[in-house]
């Protein structure tokens, strides 16, 4: 399988934020399962590759809003030629904010890192507590959404 190509403020192909869910669902090819994340939520998530790829819809009439993909789950995912599974989570937040800026006031600091201009958020389970500590050094997921302006 071809890895899935992030790309800020259009998607990860082959879905296109601002999709409709019929789109999106037309567009994974593989068959996929439809949940509610939590029991609020006005639309069901899809979820595919073994759950480890999931768009979540925002609006009256469903568009995609946020794609979420997972570690571990049988294919890459790779932002600007960097596979964000593969590589350690400090030198991948190291690499991207020479582009964009941290938002360093997102909460859960050293779990979760989102840089609102590109529209991507990764998270880890733990925080390193050495070099050789295992937890913590790759990121779990990573996630796509609109970009945002930062004053």
């Amino acid at each position: 399988m071809a890895p899935f190509l992030i790309e800020p403020g259009v998607g990860i192909a082959p879905i296109r934020l601002g999709m409709s869910r019929e789109e999106a669902l037309a567009a994974m090819e593989v068959a996929g399962l439809s949940f509610k994340k939590t029991p609020s939520c006005k639309h069901p998530t899809d979820a595919y590759h073994r759950n480890g790829f999931q768009i979540f819809y925002m609006g009256d009439e469903p568009v995609v809003d946020f794609l979420e993909l997972s570690r571990g789950c049988e294919f890459q995912v790779e932002f600007r030629g960097l596979s964000v599974f593969e590589i350690r989570a400090a030198e991948l937040i190291e690499r991207i904010a020479g582009e964009a800026p941290l938002d360093r006031s997102y909460p859960e600091p050293g779990y979760v890192f989102s840089f609102p201009t590109l529209g991507l958020r990764f998270w880890r389970p733990s925080i390193p507590r050495s070099n050789d500590d295992p937890e913590g050094r790759f990121f779990q997921t990573v996630g796509l959404g609109v970009p945002t302006l930062v004053s």
